[in-house]
């Protein structure tokens, strides 16, 4: 979608987008923080899926986000990708070089982490803390704008504990203790049970259907059960709720390891304040101070990605006086743009 520019506001434009391994989201700001424009495509991260697709992605958010503003009117573009450094890989990089030019752009693309990005959708401050629970999990230090220090972040394998995928598998498991008859149904195991693609001419027992139907699918269709622990926590399920404890107890145990000052932003789907994981999360911040005779850091929650990546772009254009400013135009007011275009 695309919005008429002010008429007194300058032609300089800035692209911003966060392109994740569920969807691709474009933001196109002038240099006064007017938003002019949204996109959103499908998977956008080259690192989860095939670089031609991502770029693809890349092209559909942006055309989208573009409309008709002149591209040659965009002075920088700054991507949000986790396992950024694949496009330093010649064929990967090249995709994605071939994907800008074909949109007409001339400006310089910069590729930065996630993690900076999803910072820079929570505040403007230089220097913070930064905690992401989406599908996975990721913590960071950050000092002027760029991430400083990692955490955790590992991926499904070996981590993201408490975030989307851990969420599911451990509703899976659940299931499975009642398929072993080890504990009576409830409402969760009720709702993943109904939720797998289970193939009831399969002769196995119940377990070695499920475990089937969950081996036999990319792991992170997990992430997509995530929901169902919050809709039976909030109903009351004790099983729910154990998992949802834990998960905060993880997610707490991750962001105050990570904590080094500053404010502290939380970014994800798990963690937003309305779900149950977030307000765990929140409680358990909201009575920890990092040290003696310090008090509790304030904790942010993050906007769009796509929205922390342009006003990166933006505030990066010479001349840019105040960066805070622009940051409450174009971040803060996130929530009230018309919604893009959903991702196929």
């Amino acid at each position: 979608m695309s919005y008429p520019l002010d008429p007194g506001a300058p032609m300089r434009l800035a692209l911003g987008l966060d392109m994740g391994g569920t969807a691709t989201r474009a933001v196109l700001a002038a240099e006064s923080g007017v938003v002019l424009g949204t996109g959103a495509a499908g998977p956008g991260n080259p690192f989860a899926h095939a670089p031609e697709g991502a770029a693809g992605a890349l092209r559909e958010a942006v055309r989208a986000a573009l409309g008709d503003h002149d591209p040659a009117a965009v002075g920088l573009g700054v991507l949000g990708v986790a396992g950024g450094n694949v496009l330093t890989v010649p064929a990967v990089g090249d995709t994605f070089r071939r994907a800008w030019g074909d949109l007409g752009l001339r400006c310089p693309m910069r590729v930065v982490s996630d993690v900076e990005v999803a910072y820079a959708a929570g505040t403007a401050e230089p220097d913070g803390t930064i905690l992401i629970a989406g599908t996975g999990t990721a913590a960071g230090r950050i000092t002027g704008h760029r991430m400083t220090r990692a955490f955790a972040g590992y991926g499904w394998l070996l981590g993201d504990e408490g975030a989307g995928f851990w969420l599911g598998r451990e509703a899976v498991r659940a299931l499975l203790m009642v398929t072993d008859g080890l504990r009576p149904p409830g409402m969760l195991t009720d709702l993943v049970a109904a939720q797998l693609p289970v193939d009831p001419a399969n002769p196995g027992s119940d377990t070695e259907r499920t475990v089937s139907a969950v081996d036999h699918a990319h792991p992170l269709r997990l992430a997509r059960l995530a929901s169902l622990v919050s809709t039976a926590a909030e109903a009351g399920d004790p099983v729910a709720e154990d998992i949802v404890e834990r998960a905060g107890r993880h997610l707490f145990t991750l962001a105050t390891a990570a904590y080094g000052g500053g404010p502290l932003v939380l970014s994800g789907s798990v963690i937003r304040p309305a779900t149950p994981v977030g307000a765990q999360l929140r409680r358990r911040l909201a009575g920890w101070s990092p040290g003696p005779h310090q008090s509790a850091p304030r904790v942010l929650t993050a906007g769009s990605g796509a929205a922390g990546a342009a006003w990166l772009a933006t505030a990066a254009l010479p001349g840019i006086t105040d960066p805070a400013a622009l940051h409450r135009s174009i971040v803060g007011t996130a929530d009230e743009w018309p919604a893009a275009a959903s991702p196929r």
